[in-house]
């Protein structure tokens, strides 16, 4: 196992294991200044294509895994200790900062990530009651999913057809929102959401 490997793996263990916000903050900077790396890219993009063999590096998919914790976490923590404020916000985007990254990167070359996994993280949470007043979370996750996850090939395939109704539903009724804190590019933006949705459910499902 190379240093950067070694220094990708401390990162992810102080991210799940560090009782400290300073500390997961300070490593979350670290862990997208490694991503940076072409290095990291080229281990992580063997690793996948091998991880059926005896290697043991570590993978996309294994620190998807392992970034997923971490992200749900920081979004229950904030929803507990805050109130719906411009800074709670401002927070919510912070704790998916990394979530987005990997994601960004994991799809750099060609998507890498296992695709159920993948998709089921965004939906449970963009979809579920507990989240839908948790605007600045619905609207960066759908952002995130329309144009990192849908965009390829991939893992539209594995959008079961019950997900694409929900998601529909879902943006029909944001783009309706008439909360005071939906402002009208908010809509506009659901609706081209919306329209993009039904155009990939008509093309993927033979309607």
């Amino acid at each position: 196992m190379d240093a950067i490997e070694l220094a990708l793996r401390k990162c992810l263990h102080i991210l799940v294991s560090s009782n400290t916000i300073t500390e997961r903050k300070r490593n979350v900077e670290t862990f997208i200044e490694l991503l940076k790396d072409n290095r990291i890219h080229e281990l992580l993009d063997n690793d996948t294509q091998e991880e059926n063999t005896t290697k043991r590096s570590i993978t996309w998919n294994e620190m998807f895994n392992v970034i997923r914790e971490y992200t749900i976490n920081e979004l229950a923590n904030i929803r507990t200790k805050s109130s719906k404020t411009l800074s709670s916000d401002t927070k919510y985007q912070e704790a998916l900062k990394l979530f987005k990254t990997l994601i960004e990167n994991a799809n750099a070359r060609a998507p890498e990530l296992d695709g159920r996994p993948l998709i089921e993280s965004i939906i449970s949470i963009i979809t579920s009651d507990a989240w839908l007043s948790c605007t600045i979370v619905i609207k960066e996750l759908s952002h995130l999913l329309i144009n990192n996850v849908l965009c390829s090939h991939k893992y539209v395939n594995e959008l079961r057809e019950q997900e694409w109704i929900d998601l529909c539903e879902l943006t029909m009724t944001l783009s309706k929102n008439q909360n005071k804190e939906f402002h009208e590019s908010d809509q506009a933006l659901y609706s081209s959401y919306l329209k993009f949705l039904i155009e990939k459910l008509v093309v993927y499902n033979d309607l």
